[in-house]
């Protein structure tokens, strides 16, 4: 299976699997082009956070756990890691319903990037959500 940095852009010569993996959240978190993981293209929307800034949004739909879903998460979290300033923080939120969640954090170039996987069971759905804020 293809890690995320050889999904989200496309092959630079000479750089490392590391650095292709940095430079496509840096192309995510600068508003370009929907990633894409898997070979598929994710759904994305840009709005505006109280105050100042926005915030660009992107999820991939899965088959309710199917083990994809949760690969290529447990892949992005590694991914995130290796780009991040300080390492991933693990969100430990309670949420108000049945299904799983479970999400990480960290910065990049001092922008909070997000990634989070969503079970929603009674929608038979796996989401995966990367999420960048900017000032």
């Amino acid at each position: 299976m293809k890690r995320l940095a050889t999904i989200l852009c496309s092959l630079l010569c000479g750089q490392t699997a590391a650095a292709q993996t940095c430079d496509a959240f840096a192309q995510f978190m600068s508003g370009a082009d929907a990633p894409t993981l898997n070979g598929r293209q994710a759904t994305c929307s840009t709005s505006k956070v109280l105050g100042e800034g926005t915030s660009t949004d992107c999820y991939w739909v899965f088959d309710y756990r199917v083990e994809e879903a949760q690969r290529s998460f447990r892949n992005m979290v590694g991914d995130l890691s290796s780009c991040t300033d300080d390492g991933v923080r693990t969100e430990a939120k309670g949420v108000n319903h049945p299904d799983s969640f479970a999400q990480v954090t960290g910065r990049i170039g001092g922008q909070e990037v997000s990634l989070s996987l969503k079970d929603k069971g009674a929608s038979g759905q796996t989401l995966i959500f990367l999420r960048a804020a900017r000032p």
